[in-house]
């Protein structure tokens, strides 16, 4: 039996979009769809699974539907559904909060560093506005708090928090002002890379 095509979801347009993009791979692929919506601490899903079940049957794929809530951290639920399926689709997180965002990739590195007993080497890269003197007010969650806080001190920051929890890992912060796919280049002889937002 194929393995299926599994879509996280949370919500926004943005994840819904996804749906639509994966119930049509999944049709072109001849997969089964798995919705998944990862629901961590008291959360409630509230009807997520159902708009997500919902946008999917409306695209008329004939595709097999299948759908999860899992009371589970969201990073570590979807890299655990990733190893049983075909392939992960996610939607963009549009104007989340740059913690969050930093927090995930984060744990699934940290994650990994401890059980492979490795080193982890957490990248931080940032592209200066051209003009600085003259940014104007954004509404991306994300710029305005690059501007009040230096790449590092976010980068610290967010290392701190986790390394609580991973005391095994060994973690070094490196900050690059370059474009990520330069960064990402040069990091490309790792065990692994793990790409954040």
């Amino acid at each position: 039996m194929a393995l299926p095509l599994v879509v996280g979801i949370d919500g926004p347009e943005s994840s819904l979009e996804a749906v639509d993009l994966a119930a049509a791979r999944a049709a072109r692929h001849g997969l089964s769809l798995h919705l998944v919506h990862a629901a961590a601490g008291d959360r409630e899903p509230f009807d997520v699974i159902s708009a997500g079940s919902e946008r999917a049957g409306s695209r008329n794929l004939r595709v097999r539907l299948s759908s999860e809530v899992l009371h589970a951290d969201v990073a570590a639920a979807l890299v655990d559904k990733r190893r049983n399926a075909f392939a992960l689709v996610l939607g963009s997180r549009g104007l989340g909060d740059l913690a969050d965002m930093l927090g995930a990739a984060l744990q699934v590195s940290l994650r990994e560093a401890q059980v492979r007993t490795c080193p982890l080497t957490a990248v931080h890269t940032w592209n200066p506005p051209p003009r600085a003197h003259t940014l104007r007010p954004t509404p991306s969650s994300y710029a305005s708090e690059a501007h009040r806080r230096r790449p590092w001190q976010m980068l610290d920051d967010a290392l701190r928090g986790m390394t609580q929890r991973y005391r095994d890992a060994r973690a070094s912060p490196k900050v690059f002002e370059c474009p990520v796919r330069r960064a990402s280049l040069d990091a490309a002889s790792a065990d692994l890379l793990v790409v954040g937002a």
